[in-house]
């Protein structure tokens, strides 16, 4: 069954506020179908991210590195408020 909620965790080089906000997110009881998606902006192998992520071992949490220090996920986009978000009119 696909999940009804996604919690999304864009970060970059946070891991002492990331690790707050896992267990947060992984302690939820709003919602029974739920995952939780981290999103990992420093491209760098082997950093403290990767390494807090892989001592999670939770089958509601995935982790995804982003090798080009984007903000845009495939379908995805984190928008923040200081960006806006336009109509495409070019169709």
């Amino acid at each position: 069954m696909r999940p009804q909620v996604t919690i999304a965790i864009p970060t970059f080089k946070r891991s002492a506020l990331l690790r707050d906000a896992l267990d947060s997110a992984l302690c939820q009881l709003w919602f029974e179908n739920y995952e939780v998606l981290v999103c990992d902006n420093n491209p760098e192998r082997g950093d403290e991210t990767e390494i807090l992520m892989s001592t999670y071992d939770n089958t509601r949490l995935s982790y995804y590195k982003n090798p080009t220090k984007s903000i845009n996920f495939g379908y995805v986009i984190f928008l923040s408020l200081s960006a806006l978000a336009y109509e495409n009119r070019d169709s």
